[in-house]
């Protein structure tokens, strides 16, 4: 099963159409859990060499600890954890996230 979604993932990210979303905790198979802070709004991602960066910049309060990967249309693909445990705002904004082949995520 996770093949699928992973490939389901990898085709409709790398066409360009998809989506990057931070989460609070675990997003599960529905995008639970995704963040609302000042500022913040899931980032198109645009790839090159296989790998893409999103940047969020967060004004508000808060921390996330999981990424989430959607489809234009709002569908929920994949997501896991962030690298460290990932981002505390307003302190680490701008924050930006490179993504590669599925569950390949890294923090800058």
């Amino acid at each position: 099963m996770q093949t699928a979604v992973d490939n389901v993932w990898v085709s409709t990210v790398v066409s360009g159409s998809g989506k990057i979303s931070l989460h609070s905790a675990d997003p599960g198979t529905t995008g639970a859990n995704e963040i609302a802070y000042t500022g913040y709004s899931r980032q198109v991602i645009t790839f090159s060499s296989n790998t893409g960066t999103v940047t969020f910049t967060i004004s508000g309060s808060g921390a996330a600890t999981y990424w989430g990967a959607w489809t234009s249309g709002g569908t929920f693909l994949d997501g896991g954890p962030l690298p460290s445990g990932g981002p505390t705002f307003p302190g680490s904004s701008p924050y930006a996230l490179t993504v590669g082949p599925p569950a390949a995520v890294s923090a800058n």
